[in-house]
């Protein structure tokens, strides 16, 4: 059984800080929110600071833990509003690093697909997740890394995630406008029978590279996390909550995919007896879409079916219509737009068009 670290300037029970607590059989431990009360804190195998009311003493706290070693993984629990608030300085695990072929998460966002996984992601800091299938590859624990699959040392990619990590662990810039540069994806799409350049010339879409490094912008409809390029999680937080002020509620649907995913999307319409044609009406071809850079997200609402053109009708699309660009955000393919992709009144940009 797992072991919680709770620092929490509130002593109600620790089910009413997070409720969600109660439903986990893991063992709970309480402490005061303090860096005195670090000293004599209980070893954990995951931390988690109660920030919903004193962000700024919560940040300092998170400083001085990152500062002092820790060997846990740390959890920030804040209320919505506060999540805007939220940046890598504080200290927490909260960004994805990407490779060309592995993917490297904070452990404590990945679900366990089984108890051995689950014992040791409650330990990891990181894993090495494979992009190509979603593999565990192998988790980064204090004591060192640990494989998940035998001969680790044959799967593509590992050594690349490692020295990733290793640049993010000793405090070198990660550039959040570095992108990656596409790895087989031209071969993958001749597989396709998608010309790269007639592609791009009929839809004036061009190739859209995966970022190094995406932040995390809260979670979708799913609660699957939802990754961001760290200008655009802290747009999308800023409107959810600009919108909720209104009275309108936003939801993520989806938000960075890589190339890897979009080509699963292609494999599995395929598998359903789809062709190429027909899911290019209503998909960009695997390296042009616009959420493979980070800055692109379907937004739902409550209720609404996701990614379907009753969207328009909702109170959600009219906030969007007006708001929306006062936050960055544009809509991406209005009717009849020029690159044959159908209307999407859910696929919204953050950027410039």
């Amino acid at each position: 059984m797992a072991t919680l670290l709770l620092l929490t300037n509130d002593m109600h029970v620790s089910s009413e800080i997070l409720p969600a607590l109660e439903l986990l059989p893991h063992q709970v431990r309480v402490a005061q929110a303090e860096a005195t009360a670090l000293l004599d804190a209980p070893s954990a195998d995951v931390i988690l600071l109660d920030a919903r009311r004193d962000l700024v003493g919560a940040r300092s706290l998170c400083r001085l833990m990152e500062t002092t070693g820790k060997e846990s993984p740390l959890l920030v629990v804040v209320s919505e509003g506060g999540l805007a608030a939220l940046s890598r300085d504080w200290g927490f695990d909260d960004i994805l690093l990407n490779t060309a072929e592995v993917e490297l998460w904070p452990a404590w966002l990945l679900r366990a697909r089984g108890n051995g996984d689950a014992r040791i992601l409650a330990r990891a800091n990181h894993v090495l997740r494979c992009k190509r299938d979603g593999r565990y590859l192998a988790a980064v624990l204090p004591q060192g890394l640990m494989p998940l699959l035998p001969r680790l040392s044959r799967e593509a990619g590992v050594e690349a995630a490692l020295d990733a990590l290793d640049a993010f662990d000793n405090g070198r810039h990660v550039p959040t406008d570095a992108a990656l540069e596409p790895h087989g994806l031209l071969q993958r799409l001749d597989a396709l029978g998608i010309d790269a350049d007639d592609y791009a010339d009929r839809t004036g879409l061009g190739i859209v590279a995966e970022p190094v490094a995406l932040a995390l912008a809260g979670f979708d409809r799913y609660r699957r996390p939802l990754w961001l390029q760290a200008d655009a999680a802290r747009a999308w937080l800023r409107m959810r909550a600009a919108a909720a002020g209104d009275g309108v509620a936003l939801e993520a649907i989806s938000g960075y995919r890589s190339h890897d995913y979009q080509l699963g999307i292609f494999e599995r319409k395929r598998a359903r007896g789809l062709g190429v044609a027909q899911i290019l009406v209503v998909n960009a071809a695997p390296g042009y879409s616009e959420h493979h850079g980070g800055h692109a997200l379907d937004i739902g609402t409550p209720g609404e079916p996701p990614a379907e053109e009753s969207f328009e009708a909702t109170d959600a699309f009219a906030w969007l219509a007006t708001h929306a660009p006062t936050h960055g955000f544009t809509l991406s393919y209005p009717r009849d737009n020029p690159h044959g992709i159908v209307y999407e009144p859910w696929h919204w940009r953050h950027g410039p068009a």
